[in-house]
C-alpha cells in the first residue's frame, strides 16, 4: 500500500532529504556548544557564531523529525491493526542502548571502578535513568568533567513516544488532525502563561509540555501525508513559511536576540514575545523545510547528498556524548589552550569545534558499532507491519511512495 506524496526517496526506499535534515540539526547543536566565548558582533566574518549563537534550535529540528517520522509510523501501524508493543519494542531497540551506555559510565564505571568523583545520589541519578531530567533545573558539571544538562531533550522525546502513541491509537484518521492542531494551540498558550508569570526559563525551554512545538509540527505533516494532503495545494503556504521563517531567524540572530529563551524580564516586550515565539517560528520553518524537501527539488537534491549520511548515522550517539564531554575537551584543549598554538581571536575557537566535533563524532561511531548495531539487528526481527492493512488508504496524488520508506528513515532516528 502506498501512502500518497511526491518524495526525493532513493531506489532503496529511503528517504534521503531526511538524512540531510538531520546532519544540519547535529551541526547546529555542535556549532551552539562547541564556539565557546566566540564574538559574534563582529560584521560579515562572524556569521559562523551567528548562526551557533542560533544553534540551539537544531534540537527543535530533531524534534519536528522526530514527530514527523514516529507520527508516520504510527498511523501506518494503527491502518495495519500492528500491536502498539511492536513500535514500543523498536524504539526501546533503538534509542536505549546508547543511553543507557552513557549511564552507566557516568554513574557506575566512572565513581565506581576509576573512583574519579563520588557516587552521585540516587536522588539525582534516577531522573536520567527514568527520562525525566528535563524536569531537573541545570546542575553543575558532575566530577568537574562531565555535563548532563542536554539530556532534558532525550527526556522530552521519550515522553513524546510513550504518550503520543495512545493519542494516536485512540482517535479516528478524521479526528486526529484536529487533535494534533489543538496540541500546538495548547503548547503556545501555555508558553504564554508560563511568560506572563515570569517563571524560570528552564521550565519553557525543557518542560514538555511548553516545548513540543517541533514534535506536533512534524506530527501534523505526517498526519497530512498520511491523508494524501497533495503537496499542490500548501506548496504557497509552506513557500511562504520558509521565507518568513528564514527572515525572521536571520533578523532575530543579527540583532543578538537569539539567546531570548534564556531570558526573563531583561524588557517588557521584546524578550517576552521572542520566548514564545522563537522555539513556535523556528519549528514553523523546519516543518516547511521538511514538507519541501520531501519533493524532488534543489533541496531535496542538497539534502540527499552523501555527504551527509555519516552525520546522519551517528547523529544521535553525537549528540549524546558531545556536551557530555565538553567540560572535559575545554580542559584538555580548549580555545584557551589553542590559542597558544594558533593566536589570533577566532581560529583557536574553530580549531576546537573541529577537534572536539571529531572526537564525538569518533565516540558516536564506536558506539554505534560496538553497542547499538547488536540491538539494532534485534529491532529488524519485530515488525511493526505485521498484518496486512485493514482498509485502503486514500490516495490523492500523483506520485507515491511506499510508507515503509519512513520507517527505514526513522531506524536512524
Amino acid at each position: 500500500m502506498k501512502i500518497a506524496y511526491q518524495s526525493s526517496s532513493s531506489s532503496s526506499g529511503r528517504i534521503d532529504a531526511l538524512d540531510g535534515l538531520r546532519a544540519m540539526a547535529i551541526l547546529l547543536v555542535l556549532l551552539h556548544h562547541f564556539t565557546p566565548n566566540h564574538n559574534s558582533d563582529q560584521g560579515l566574518r562572524s556569521i559562523v557564531f551567528k548562526i551557533a549563537d542560533l544553534g540551539w534550535s537544531g534540537v527543535d529540528l530533531f524534534f519536528v523529525l522526530s514527530g514527523f517520522l514516529i507520527t508516520g509510523i504510527l498511523l501506518r501501524a494503527k491502518a495495519s491493526n500492528s500491536p502498539l508493543r511492536h513500535f514500543l519494542m523498536r524504539r526501546i531497540l533503538r534509542i536505549l542502548p546508547a543511553y543507557y551506555l552513557a549511564l552507566g559510565i557516568i554513574f557506575l564505571f566512572l565513581p565506581f571502578v576509576l573512583r574519579l568523583y563520588p557516587v552521585p545520589a540516587m536522588s539525582a541519578q534516577a531522573p536520567y535513568w527514568f527520562y525525566v531530567a528535563n524536569m531537573l533545573f541545570p546542575t553543575p558539571d558532575l566530577g568537574g568533567c562531565l555535563q548532563l544538562t542536554h539530556f532534558w531533550s532525550l527526556a522530552v522525546e521519550m515522553q513524546f513516544y510513550v504518550l503520543w502513541p495512545l493519542v494516536i491509537y485512540q482517535f479516528s484518521s478524521d479526528t486526529v488532525w484536529k487533535v494534533v492542531l489543538a496540541a500546538f494551540a495548547l503548547v503556545v498558550i501555555g508558553r504564554i502563561v508560563a511568560v506572563i508569570m515570569d517563571v524560570n526559563p528552564w521550565v519553557t525551554i525543557a518542560w514538555t509540555p511548553f516545548r513540543a512545538d517541533g514534535l506536533i509540527v512534524g506530527s501534523l505533516i505526517a498526519v497530512a501525508v498520511h491523508a494524501g494532503v497533495r503537496y499542490e495545494r500548501v506548496r504557497s503556504a509552506l513557500l511562504v513559511t520558509l521565507v518568513a521563517g528564514f527572515i525572521f531567524a536571520l533578523v532575530v540572530t543579527w540583532f543578538g536576540k537569539s539567546g531570548s529563551i534564556w531570558v526573563t524580564t531583561k524588557d517588557l516586550v521584546t524578550y517576552p514575545v521572542l520566548r514564545v515565539s522563537l522555539p513556535c517560528a523556528l519549528s514553523l520553518l523546519y516543518g516547511a523545510a521538511l514538507w519541501i524537501s520531501l519533493q524532488r527539488n534543489l533541496l531535496s537534491a542538497f539534502l540527499g547528498s552523501p555527504i551527509f549520511k555519516p552525520l546522519a548515522l551517528y547523529s544521535y550517539g553525537t549528540y549524546i556524548f558531545h556536551f557530555l564531554l565538553s567540560p572535559l575537551f575545554k580542559q584538555s584543549f580548549g580555545p584557551q589552550i589553542l590559542v597558544h598554538w594558533t593566536g589570533g581571536q577566532d581560529v583557536p575557537i574553530y580549531l576546537y569545534f573541529v577537534l572536539a566535533s571529531s572526537v564525538s563524532f569518533a565516540l558516536a561511531m564506536a558506539s554505534y558499532h560496538l553497542v547499538e548495531v547488536h540491538f539494532l539487528r534485534l529491532k529488524r526481527s519485530v515488525s511493526i507491519f505485521s498484518k496486512p492493512l485493514a482498509a485502503p488508504i486514500p490516495q490523492r496524488a500523483e506520485h507515491a511512495i511506499n510508507f515503509p520508506a519512513i520507517a527505514s528513515a526513522a531506524s536512524q532516528n
